[in-house]
């Protein structure tokens, strides 16, 4: 009776024809049936004594995806835990591990579908479990530690800025939860940095930005000169310090951008982004000349950088208009410091071009 009852949490389609775009179910074969016997049971039904029984059986399930990487096995072992968490009659120590691995497997189906409900639907796991689980719980964390990333992930598919305030509130959590000698993750630390810029950005609150630089500022000096995440951190946390001179108007918050930027332009090996890098010193030498109208040096920098971040960027790049606007704005001011007509002509050839290579109903 019970392995009947097992059986009946693991029910198969009965049709072969293929399904359209979209659906969650999949292409049955001979070979599918034969793994999973057809009956049908309602949650309600589940005794908790086939608990073991079910958590192998959805384990084997999620090793055949680990193995061959077909989503088929995938969401079968979803449609188990569904029906496990619905079960009105388990008790929460019981179910906490079935909804925690539910969002595990929501969260591996919506990575091989980059279909936004199996996100949803993880986010709605890991909350679950979080709310079952006590906060001094040695488990919470690793909990705390999966909703994050997904919360994340889904704001910067929808832009919910909701799904940033609680992805702060859960990182945060994760953080403090660490005894005082454990190492602090690096991943961790930079994802706090990144929600709190991009919150600044939408609310633009400088508090948000002042922990995205401390963030920033201590992971970077964790970070070995070789290491590949370094220049990542070294770009953030300069552009983070360039905002904050740009609202704040700290002349020392300019200094340590370009300090920080230089290092990532030098450790940059990938022309694709070199010229993100490059833009940014160029704005941020370029702020530092305003601040300091007297010192031509900073303006001739500027525009080298933007010339060199124009030659990445051919005609047909998407990203071209902009350095081009970009460059005839410190040309521009050039001349109005030193009165090189050239430096004028040059300014409206390339406005002219920026022009001409956007739409007429681009903003």
């Amino acid at each position: 009776a019970r392995d009947e009852m097992l059986r009946s949490i693991v029910p198969c389609w009965d049709s072969d024809d293929e399904v359209g775009e979209g659906s969650t179910c999949p292409v049955v074969t001979e070979q599918h049936r034969s793994f999973f016997p057809s009956f049908s049971l309602r949650s309600s039904d589940i005794d908790t004594s086939v608990l073991g029984d079910v958590e192998s059986r959805a384990q084997e399930l999620w090793d055949r995806f680990q193995a061959d990487k077909q989503t088929f096995g995938l969401q079968r072992a979803i449609h188990i835990l569904d029906h496990v968490v619905a079960a009105p009659h388990i008790k929460d120590e019981q179910l906490v591990p079935f909804v925690f691995f539910r969002g595990i497997t929501c969260g591996a189906l919506f990575g091989e579908t980059v279909h936004v409900p199996h996100l949803d639907k993880a986010i709605e796991s890991f909350q679950r479990a979080l709310n079952l689980v006590p906060r001094d719980a040695p488990g919470r964390r690793n909990i705390l530690e999966l909703l994050g990333p997904c919360l994340k992930m889904r704001h910067s598919t929808t832009q919910n800025l909701d799904d940033v305030d609680r992805a702060i509130e859960v990182d945060t959590e994760a953080l403090e939860s660490l005894p005082r000698d454990a190492t602090r993750p690096r991943d961790l630390i930079n994802r706090l940095g990144e929600l709190f810029r991009e919150r600044f950005l939408k609310k633009r609150d400088v508090s948000d930005l002042d922990k995205a630089i401390f963030h920033w500022d201590e992971l970077l000096s964790s970070l070995r000169d070789d290491d590949p995440l370094r220049v990542e951190v070294l770009f953030d946390l300069g552009s983070a310090l360039f905002d904050r001179c740009e609202r704040m108007g700290n002349t020392v918050d300019v200094e340590h951008a370009i300090g920080h930027l230089k290092e990532a332009l030098s450790l940059e090996r990938d022309d694709t982004r070199r010229p993100t890098i490059l833009d940014k010193l160029a704005n941020a030498t370029f702020i530092r000349h305003m601040e300091s109208p007297y010192k031509v040096s900073d303006l001739d920098d500027a525009i080298h950088l933007h010339r060199e971040a124009l030659s990445f960027r051919s005609s047909g790049h998407r990203d071209r208009p902009t350095s081009l606007n970009n460059l005839a704005g410190a040309l521009q001011v050039r001349y109005k410091t030193i009165g090189d007509m050239r430096d004028l002509n040059e300014a409206f050839q390339h406005v002219e071009e920026a022009v001409s290579l956007v739409n007429q109903d681009d903003p």
